[in-house]
């Protein structure tokens, strides 16, 4: 695997609120329309790095979203139900899928912490070759 740091989106990036989340990291592809055609194969990873507690019944959820403007965004069918606290220990891999081959210039993550505050919790995201 192979690793830049201009494709992560979160490192350890602490989630605890209610509500919805930017990626620390915005990434952008440099032209209009990035096709990277079939012989690159680009996986997303988001994992727990620090485990998630809650006093409540907190959830997450991860939604993939990008832009042609760094303006107006939308998914691009990359998004999890929302996952419950208990299931977000240290390690847990969240999402490990590749990435459609064509998105547009600008891409992030939007993290939804839904129910009740975390009290605790880390995640990293990224983008490596494989």
């Amino acid at each position: 695997m192979i690793l830049d740091a201009k494709l992560i989106f979160s490192e350890d990036q602490a989630i605890t609120t209610v509500g919805n989340h930017n990626s620390t990291n915005i990434l952008d592809f440099g032209v209009a329309n990035p096709n990277l055609g079939e012989g690159t194969k680009l996986v997303l990873h988001v994992e727990v790095s620090e485990a998630f507690a809650s006093g409540g019944s907190a959830t997450l959820t991860v939604d993939v979203q990008d832009s042609a403007d760094n303006s107006s965004y939308a998914s691009i069918g990359i998004k999890t139900g929302a996952i419950a606290v208990a299931d977000l220990t240290a390690g847990k891999k969240i999402l490990e899928i590749p990435l459609p081959y064509s998105f547009r210039r600008y891409m992030k993550i939007v993290y939804t912490v839904g129910t009740a505050d975390f009290t605790a919790g880390k995640v990293n995201a990224y983008i490596a070759l494989v």
